[in-house]
């Protein structure tokens, strides 16, 4: 009797039994569906004035709210348009209208500037804790205001708890509370 089966190295089977559980634990992992659904339509209700030098309005609570007043542990939002390149060029205002969101996008940014910073200066990480910034885009269309681009929304979440424990995604109610009446989402 020929027995001619073939053995596999310890490094492959244990590469194969890693992958295998990377795989279990990705199964039993939620998965991270978009918030805010494709196809779902942005109607701004009233004149939003994009400040001088900048791309972005952002909304916080219902109102516009400056980039150095942002509770960036709560929801805020932020939209963004074609920013200014000429000399003398005007303004940029977002105007009444709808905008129709085509793509949907989750990711998120871990900060560790601050852990870094105190390293460097002799301190331990534990003295400044890292945190993740959970963020939705949504690139928006018009063909009325075509410089009108993208609406981010975004949160920061604490990692001295461990990631399972942090933030999560804004949820299209706290998207929508960020909003306030000023722009409202109307998902299909």
């Amino acid at each position: 009797m020929n027995n001619h089966t073939r053995r596999l190295p310890l490094h492959r089977l244990g590469l194969a039994a890693c992958l295998a559980g990377v795989l279990a634990g990705c199964a039993s992992t939620p998965a991270y569906s978009p918030s805010v659904p494709p196809g779902t339509q942005l109607e701004v209700r009233q004149s939003l004035d994009v400040p001088y030098g900048s791309a972005r309005v952002f909304l916080q609570g219902g109102r516009v709210v400056a980039r150095g007043n942002l509770d960036h542990w709560s929801v805020y939002c932020s939209v963004q348009t074609r920013p200014i390149r000429e000399a003398g060029e005007s303004q940029t205002k977002i105007e009444p209208g709808r905008f129709e969101v085509y793509e949907v996008r989750q990711f998120n940014d871990i900060n560790r500037i601050g852990r870094v910073y105190t390293a460097a200066m002799g301190g331990g990480f534990e003295e400044w804790p890292a945190f993740i910034v959970f963020q939705v885009e949504m690139r928006l269309r018009s063909d009325m205001q075509p410089a009108v681009r993208a609406l981010f929304c975004a949160k920061n979440g604490d990692l001295s708890y461990g990631y399972n424990a942090a933030s999560s995604y804004p949820k299209l109610a706290e998207i929508r509370a960020a909003l306030g009446d000023m722009m409202e989402l109307v998902t299909p």
